[in-house]
C-alpha cells in the first residue's frame, strides 16, 4: 500500500476532502458557484487561532510583549471583529492594530479599538495626516528627522517612538527587504540618530519606542537575517536611554 503525504498547505480549516479543496468546511467549488468569482474566502477562526499561537509563543519567553495586527494585511470588518474579540482593551488576551495611513486608524476606531491601543508608523507623513493623528492622540513612530520637527511644533512635550534602518534586511525575496545595503525610506540612519535625538530634544518629545522593519514574508529561514538587524535596534535603545529618554518598547515592524 502506497501512502501519498499530504500537500504542504493541508492543515485544519484548509483541506482535501474526497478529493475535493475544502475551506472552513466548506467546499470551494460549490462556493465559487454560489458567489461567483474571483472569490476571497476566509477561515475567520484561523486569524484567532494564529494570534493565539504567537501569544503563546511569547508568553514562553517571559519577556513582556505587545501583539498587534498589522491593518493593512486585511481591512474587512469581519476579520477585525475576531481580533477585537480575543480580549477586551488592556487585558493579556487582546490584540492591538498597527496602521500606517489616517484611513486605517479611522477603521480601528470604527471597529472598536482605544486610540492607546493603535500604534501608528508611516512614511512621507504629510499636514493632513498629522491633522487626523493628532486629533485621536494616536501613538506615531517618525522616521524622518523633519517628521519628528513638524510633529514637535505641532505637539510639543507629547511622546513618540524613532523608526530606524537598521542595515540589514529579511525577507522572503530581496525585494522585501525594507533594509540593507539599497536606499530605503524607511527608517533614520544610525549615522544621523544623534540628529533625531536633537529634534526631539528641540520640542520637549519623549522618546519611547524604538522601531525597524527589517521586511516581510520570511519564515524561520529568515532569522538569522534578522538577528543581524537587532544589534542596530540595541545601539539605538542605548543611546536613546544615555539621552535621558525611558524606553518602554521595541517594535519589530512585523
Amino acid at each position: 500500500m502506497t501512502t501519498v503525504a499530504a500537500p504542504w498547505w493541508v492543515r485544519p480549516g484548509l483541506d482535501v476532502v474526497d478529493g475535493r479543496l475544502s475551506i472552513a468546511a466548506h467546499d470551494a467549488e460549490s462556493l465559487a458557484r454560489e458567489h461567483g468569482t474571483p472569490l476571497f474566502a476566509y477561515d475567520l477562526a484561523r486569524f484567532g487561532e494564529d494570534a493565539r499561537a504567537f501569544q503563546a509563543a511569547f508568553a514562553r519567553t517571559s519577556v513582556p510583549f505587545r501583539l498587534r495586527f498589522a491593518l493593512k494585511a486585511n481591512p474587512y470588518p469581519e476579520v477585525l471583529a475576531v481580533f477585537r474579540g480575543l480580549g477586551p482593551p488592556g487585558s493579556p488576551e487582546s490584540v492591538g492594530i498597527d496602521a500606517c495611513s489616517p484611513g486605517e486608524v479611522l477603521r480601528a476606531l470604527e471597529c472598536g479599538w482605544l486610540p492607546d491601543e493603535i500604534s501608528y508608523t508611516g512614511t512621507n507623513v504629510s499636514e493632513r495626516d498629522l491633522e487626523v493623528l493628532l486629533a485621536h492622540r494616536i501613538h506615531l513612530n517618525l522616521d524622518a528627522i523633519s517628521q519628528i520637527e513638524r510633529y514637535g511644533r505641532r505637539s510639543p512635550g507629547s511622546r513618540i517612538g524613532i523608526r530606524i534602518d537598521p542595515g540589514s534586511g529579511a525577507g522572503y525575496t530581496a525585494d522585501l527587504e525594507y533594509s540593507g545595503a539599497r536606499p530605503t525610506k524607511f527608517g533614520i540612519d544610525l549615522e544621523r540618530f544623534d540628529d533625531a535625538l536633537a529634534a526631539a530634544a528641540r520640542h520637549d518629545l519623549a522618546i519611547d519606542t524604538i522601531h525597524f522593519h527589517a521586511g516581510s514574508g520570511w519564515l524561520a529561514q529568515g532569522l538569522e537575517a534578522f538577528s543581524r538587524a537587532l544589534p542596530a535596534a540595541i545601539e539605538a535603545v542605548e543611546r536613546a536611554r544615555a539621552a535621558g529618554h525611558r524606553i518602554s518598547e521595541v517594535n519589530v515592524g512585523g
